[in-house]
């Protein structure tokens, strides 16, 4: 065998009609499918439809296996902590970090030429930090800003140790489908023109397919908490044999409720592995949660609960929440905002507000969990590709989403913790641009 396969498929879609009846969105019944889709060296399947039409949205799936991820008690986080303006660099100020070049890693040369195919040239200092560690075969937790290459970190050196080894396998665990996929399209990137497989497992696809896929071998696995646990019961997913793991956005596994799934998996897989932990915050049940799935691990940690300095933050204050929609069209008439995720903590508030957008003609699109998998993959495909501009989002976008030209994150609604402020706003200024944050706030 040769290549890489990568499981996901088109499923049905529906497309809204641009003159609904009585101002609403109806759909007609534009249907494409594909028989299950895998991912052959350096090529993907893109989602088709044309730039004019929208998905229709539906109501069917829950996360991952079956259980809705548990909303944060709300704090009060003091407003001033959502005001940073960027500064000019002094000549005092830290200079900019230069990592390592990644030809110094002694990687082969298959996965070398992968790297450089990606343009990928210096390792940022996640990667210049975690890289010699982890192909020391150290178990590591990585603390280090969203956007600053952490998938690089872990998925580097252990594809490295896969391509020495034939008996190694590597699962990786994420908190969103949206970050799963993210990371098993990274994986394929990397792995092209070797013998190993990477499978997307997630809850909302066809677990028939994903069944079917594993049946035929597979090297790495990417996915989500509740359905590999389902397919570890199910006996699909021999776990025993995968004797590395990665447990990424530990932060958000917390958050989402999934430490009891995770422990699970740590009861089954193969007790001779290296378990690697990433996260862009490090608190005490971080730690602690972390310690008590492995021994001993190795602490980097380059940022801790602090925004990127390369976004701007601003708050808009607001008296009643009826004005909140006026002074968005404000922000949204600006000519620097090309493209923007608008976040709010409820599905039913995103619904309203992407469809006062749509019906002021912005060229939006909304993605929550009560969307269906395939229609959040082909929005979010469409906003990547900028045939959608605004993309209006609940927290399961918060992780996930890896845009380098998203100019603006506007909060809509306050986020319940600090943290999750820090990942919302992390959309935005990645790998080495800027951006800027906006987040409402109710007077007094």
């Amino acid at each position: 065998m040769f290549g890489t396969n990568l499981i996901f498929y088109v499923p049905n879609m529906a497309h809204y009609a641009n003159n609904a009846r009585n101002n609403s969105r109806g759909s007609s019944n534009s249907r494409q499918r594909s028989g299950g889709s895998s991912f052959s060296p350096g090529r993907t399947r893109e989602f088709q439809g044309g730039g004019g039409n929208r998905p229709s949205y539906g109501n069917r799936f829950r996360s991952g296996g079956g259980r809705r991820p548990s909303r944060p008690s709300a704090q009060k986080i003091n407003r001033s902590l959502y005001i940073n303006d960027l500064k000019v660099p002094t000549a005092s100020d830290k200079p900019a970090f230069v990592g390592k070049k990644y030809s110094d890693f002694k990687l082969s040369d298959r996965l070398f030429k992968n790297i450089q195919d990606k343009g990928y040239t210096t390792a940022t200092e996640i990667q210049d930090k975690a890289i010699p560690l982890i192909l020391e075969g150290r178990d590591v937790l990585g603390i280090s800003a969203t956007g600053s290459g952490k998938t690089g970190a872990f998925l580097i050196p252990l594809i490295q140790k896969l391509m020495n080894d034939g008996s190694q396998k590597l699962l990786v665990v994420a908190p969103t489908r949206e970050l799963a996929l993210q990371i098993a399209k990274e994986a394929v990137s990397f792995v092209r023109g070797s013998r190993l497989y990477v499978s997307l497992i997630v809850g909302g696809e066809s677990m028939f397919r994903q069944i079917s896929q594993l049946k035929k071998g597979t090297d790495i696995i990417v996915g989500t908490p509740g359905r590999i646990n389902d397919l570890i019961k199910r006996g699909e997913i021999k776990i025993g044999d995968y004797n590395n793991i990665v447990i990424d956005e530990v932060d958000r596994m917390m958050d989402m409720g999934f430490i009891a799934d995770i422990k699970f998996i740590f009861t089954k897989i193969s007790q001779k592995k290296q378990a690697l932990f990433f996260s862009a915050t490090l608190n005490n049940t971080v730690e602690r949660t972390v310690s008590s799935l492995t021994s001993s691990f190795d602490l980097i940690k380059l940022s801790n609960n602090t925004p990127s300095t390369s976004v701007v933050q601003s708050v808009i204050d607001f008296t009643h929440s009826s004005e909140k929609v006026d002074l968005l069209e404000e922000i949204l008439k600006r000519e620097e905002v090309s493209k923007a995720i608008i976040f709010v903590d409820t599905k039913r508030f995103a619904d309203q507000i992407d469809k006062i957008l749509y019906q002021k003609k912005y060229r939006v699109g909304v993605i929550h969990s009560d969307k269906r998998q395939n229609v959040r993959k082909r929005v979010i495909d469409m906003f990547k590709k900028s045939k959608i501009n605004i993309l209006v989002a609940t927290n399961v976008a918060a992780r996930g989403i890896d845009i380098d030209d998203i100019t603006h994150v506007i909060n809509l609604d306050e986020p319940q913790t600090y943290d999750e402020y820090i990942h919302r706003i992390g959309r935005t200024g990645r790998n080495g641009s800027s951006g800027t944050a906006y987040t409402f706030v109710k007077r007094g």
